[in-house]
């Protein structure tokens, strides 16, 4: 709408906060940067309203401005969306979004968008630059401080209204999982908002991080107070220099599972290495040295966690205490022969999934059968040689 606001390149000061002085009813009319129309404060409002009622969106993307998110943002800022939520009201549309974005506190917030979303909030602020001079420096770059911010985007609030009530999405809390990198980091429970702790500082010469390789896994859960399930997202950080960090590409959050506080128990076994039926006349038995943490079904070789025992990443029972635990399924014919030996392997993941690694067989087992067969016929053999002297 052309209507000058701000200060800096305004060059008349009762131009500066112009929407602010019109929301208020301290200004009566406001004229646009090129003097080719005047407006009411009713004006703005109606003009709004037409727009709305003219292109009839599904979506409006405003800033935030109230509350915490609205700490530090310009006047014109917070007016425009005032403004705009006014022209909500004459707008006969029905079964539409509000999203409010946080603006110029993301400046200390993590970055959370991928070198892609990146890479196009980046495209979107240069065609904006055009347009504004006191974005970029005076060869036409962008000014470092806006670069940052096109690699974040926080969400303060969404709803959605229908038949102009409005009924607020169902919203989650956020909590950090049990990643051992999470110890540096802390989370906001009400926008996810995860930053390090005030005596945490990355550091290249210095890895801190459970692999000591300079990025740090972050575990973020959300619970949504509607009662559904949780997600969670792994969020991997990149230590590009002294207390700078970047988000990695392949950490998006893409790669949600579902985090349920009570599974339904489903009748296959993720545990269990053995994908064929067991032949019947075969009795199985386990041994190993982290044995005691599963039972076995002697007759179908099934394996599984005992009850009591919970895969944490975080806590390793295993003997090795490295998250890798280790049996060995022996099975034995009705004759009492050891008729198959596996070494199975499993694997507990970031999320405290126990997988199953490996299951290797025996490959000695083969030969000692064989052994065993040649003992066998030689002692027969010799009962042979006895009886034909005996006769």
């Amino acid at each position: 709408m052309r209507i000058p606001d701000g200060g800096g390149f305004i060059d008349d000061p009762l131009d500066f906060e112009t929407l602010a002085r019109l929301e208020d009813g301290s200004r009566l009319s406001a004229d646009t940067v090129d003097e080719q129309a005047t407006y009411l404060r009713a004006d703005i409002v109606n003009i709004l309203a037409g727009l709305m009622e003219a292109h009839d969106p599904s979506a409006f993307r405003l800033q935030v401005a109230e509350g915490d998110g609205a700490d530090g943002e310009h006047t014109d800022h917070i007016h425009t969306t005032e403004f705009a939520l006014e022209a909500m009201d004459e707008f006969s549309g029905e079964d539409y979004s509000v999203t409010h974005y946080v603006n110029y506190q993301t400046d200390s917030f993590a970055p959370n968008l991928t070198a892609e979303e990146a890479a196009f909030s980046l495209e979107v602020m240069q065609a904006y630059a055009q347009f504004d001079p006191g974005v970029s420096d005076t060869d036409g770059n962008l000014l470092p401080i806006y670069v940052a911010w096109t690699m974040r985007q926080y969400v303060d609030e969404t709803y959605i209204v229908s038949d102009t009530d409005p009924e607020t999405v169902a919203t989650s809390t956020f909590t950090l999982g049990e990643d051992p990198d999470n110890f540096y980091f802390e989370i906001d429970a009400d926008t996810g908002e995860i930053t390090t702790k005030d005596w945490f500082s990355p550091d290249r010469t210095d890895a801190w991080d459970q692999d000591e390789d300079f990025i740090y896994n972050v575990t973020r859960i959300a619970t949504p107070t509607d009662g559904s399930p949780a997600t969670s997202e792994l969020i991997r950080y990149d230590t590009d220099a002294e207390g700078v960090l970047n988000i990695l590409d392949d950490n998006a959050p893409t790669d949600e599972t579902d985090v349920e506080d009570d599974p339904v128990e489903d009748e296959s076994d993720p545990t269990d290495p053995d994908g064929d039926d067991p032949v019947a006349t075969v009795t199985y038995e386990m041994s190993g040295a982290d044995a005691f943490l599963f039972e076995m079904n002697s007759a179908s070789g099934k394996v599984s966690t005992k009850d009591w025992f919970v895969p944490d990443f975080s806590d390793a029972w295993d003997q090795g205490e490295n998250n890798i635990y280790e049996i060995t399924r022996t099975g034995t014919d009705e004759d009492g022969e050891v008729a198959s030996r596996e070494f199975i392997s499993y694997q507990v993941s970031r999320f405290d999934d126990l997988t199953l690694l490996s299951v290797v067989d025996d490959i000695l087992l083969p030969l000692m059968n064989s052994d065993a067969l040649e003992d066998e016929e030689a002692v027969v053999e010799a009962d042979d040689t006895a009886e034909m002297l005996d006769a």
